[in-house]
């Protein structure tokens, strides 16, 4: 078209696909970087859930048990004699340490000990100095925590609760730096397309985690576990480190057409009267109902999430009785479906919003009671089949993967209501949602302790309690949560209005 500068699109939004001064637009290269940051993160945060299974000694042998006498109790699954069992009880005793379910408890726990405590510090941290430096320094510190954790395990369990407690520590300010990010980087219009790009990159990472921790401890032993993330942790410091900036304005390399875009459909960052950054709104967000709906759903979702997460391949290996390789390939199933389904229901997700078919209200309320609602009628199922392997591990799959639908929702809900204050927001609720983190492989290491603790009886009681907390906190998002900007985020900054005239000239 005569006089057009290349930056428009077909329905005269500004620049929304402009590329850039390297080729490609910024904001994607963003969403890249922190995807591959956020499967690092989870990577060295459930890799001790596949690699405990090695490193624990079983007290089953094969002049102590075997299948006819496991199948004298009708709450323990019989020993199969098939692919993916260990096919005789003596591959069961492998291990270095002798933990009961109780201390593995707290070993699989000592995570989210430290992960509970950074989550609101390191947001306000990341929000007054920002994000680039805090994410990428306190990744490389869980990666180099991860390179000396065999050698501090076989000294002292305390030492590798206290390297798990650190790595939490420091791996708390992830998502509130992230959160933060996606608030002065992506526009509404690609808001929860891109968001959950981003956010797939913890269910990818778990997955290949899984997969890989499997192997790894089965072929070169459970140390090689901690070694191989903690190595791929340090890389992705370095290329976040070159190709990462806090925001459009700060970034060398992007567009003036593409900063101005975002400048305008986002707003930056609102200053005081004297040009530092303007007070937070504590006393309204207190009293915020849609901010309470984020924090029941994050603990609600959470609470079945962690628990799962942490304590899944040790009910495929001690109830179920699957060997280590196989246990983390099935075991990461559940998030590969999860990781799958999450960018496709975006997508979906942005088409009923820019379509007006959905309102964003409506659309985050209906996405989370979908999640938590099919998720619960599935961990139900799973207590009911008991030993029936394929109806599990498929029932299984389908709990983790549709909670997809609640990621698209309370995950990315701080951004719609205050995208200013996404990062202390989402370190608020990333709080509450570590509590679960801590309380559901307690219960869990608490049910399951004792010799035959790992039982279908004490299963069942997990699978139900979780249930129940995803069906309570669905229904509660589903009546107060919002998608509308509230009053005390709106951006009125002059750069702001000066960067919404400059993009209007593009039209």
């Amino acid at each position: 078209m005569p006089g057009s500068t290349g930056n428009e699109q077909p329905n005269g939004a500004p620049a929304l696909f402009d590329k850039g001064g390297n080729g490609f637009p910024t904001r994607y290269i963003f969403a890249i970087l922190a995807f591959v940051g956020l499967f690092n993160m989870y990577a060295l945060r459930v890799d001790l859930s596949v690699a405990i299974v090695a490193m624990v000694k079983t007290k089953i042998t094969n002049t102590t048990l075997n299948a006819s006498s496991v199948t004298q109790r009708a709450d323990m699954c019989p020993l199969p004699n098939d692919s993916f069992s260990n096919g005789n009880a003596s591959e069961h005793a492998t291990g270095e340490f002798e933990w009961d379910g109780y201390t593995q408890g707290i070993v699989l726990g000592s995570y989210f000990y430290g992960y509970v405590l950074t989550q609101f510090p390191g947001a306000w941290v990341a929000n007054r100095f920002g994000a680039k430096y805090v994410l990428g320094l306190t990744m490389l510190i869980s990666g180099l925590l991860s390179l000396v954790l065999p050698v501090l395990s076989r000294w002292n369990l305390w030492a590798l609760v206290a390297v798990r407690f650190l790595q939490g520590f420091v791996g708390g300010v992830s998502f509130p730096c992230v959160h933060g990010m996606c608030g002065k980087w992506i526009p509404p219009m690609e808001r929860t397309k891109l968001s959950m790009l981003i956010y797939a990159g913890p269910h990818f990472g778990t997955v290949f985690t899984l997969m890989i921790s499997g192997v790894l401890a089965e072929h070169l032993g459970w140390d090689s576990v901690f070694y191989v993330f903690g190595a791929l942790a340090c890389v992705w410091f370095v290329l976040w480190v070159f190709f990462a900036y806090n925001s459009p304005e700060e970034h060398p390399r992007i567009s003036v057409a593409e900063k101005n875009f975002l400048i305008a459909a986002i707003g930056n960052k609102p200053t005081s009267a004297g040009g530092g950054p303007q007070r937070i709104p504590w006393s309204r967000i207190a009293r915020s109902l849609p901010f309470y709906a984020i924090c029941v759903a994050f603990f609600g979702n959470n609470w079945g999430f962690f628990t799962l997460l942490t304590n899944l391949p040790s009910y495929l290996a001690r109830v179920l009785h699957f060997r280590i390789e196989k246990n983390g390939v099935i075991s990461a199933l559940p998030y590969l479906a999860l990781g799958i389904l999450m960018p496709i229901v975006g997508v979906v997700a942005d088409k009923l919003i820019a379509s007006r078919t959905l309102s964003t209200t409506t659309l985050r309320r209906a996405y989370h009671l979908i999640g938590q609602l099919s998720a619960a009628g599935c961990l139900i199922m799973v207590a009911l089949v008991g030993c029936n392997v394929v109806a599990t591990v498929t029932l299984l799959i389908c709990a983790v993967g549709l909670l997809a639908f609640s990621m698209a929702s309370f995950a990315i809900n701080h951004i719609d209501i205050a995208p200013q204050y996404a990062g202390i927001l989402m370190g608020i609720t990333n709080t509450v949602g570590a509590v679960p983190g801590i309380a559901g492989p307690y219960l869990v290491g608490v049910l399951t302790s004792g010799p035959d603790g790992h039982n279908l009886t004490q299963w069942s009681i997990v699978f139900y309690v979780t249930a129940g907390i995803f069906i309570a906190n669905g229904i509660f998002y589903a009546c107060c949560a919002s998608g509308e900007l509230q009053p005390w985020d709106k951006p009125k900054t002059a750069q702001y209005q000066l960067a919404k005239r400059a993009s209007l000239r593009d039209l």
